[in-house]
């Protein structure tokens, strides 16, 4: 953010920065969701649940999956796997 913040790492129960809290009482608490998303470009990699964990995760063998069957539906991803 324009602090210089990385919010990627601010998504916990005591977010610090505006923009993640407004986030997360705006949309996220708001809303029933069973999953979100977030996509980021210029690499070849998923990550599940996260790539710097700061909380447990529910589900991770589902998230593990869903990682899986992206990464090996990709058209060039799935070359360089395991």
């Amino acid at each position: 953010n324009a602090r210089g913040k990385d919010l990627d790492t601010d998504f916990t129960n005591n977010a610090s920065q505006p923009e993640t809290k407004a986030i997360i009482e705006n949309l996220i608490q708001k809303q029933d969701f069973s999953l979100s998303v977030a996509l980021d470009g210029g690499s070849m990699l998923v990550t599940y649940p996260y790539d710097k964990p700061v909380q447990t995760v529910e589900n991770k063998e589902t998230l593990k999956h869903l990682a899986s069957l992206y990464a090996n539906n990709h058209p060039s991803m799935h070359m360089v796997l395991w």
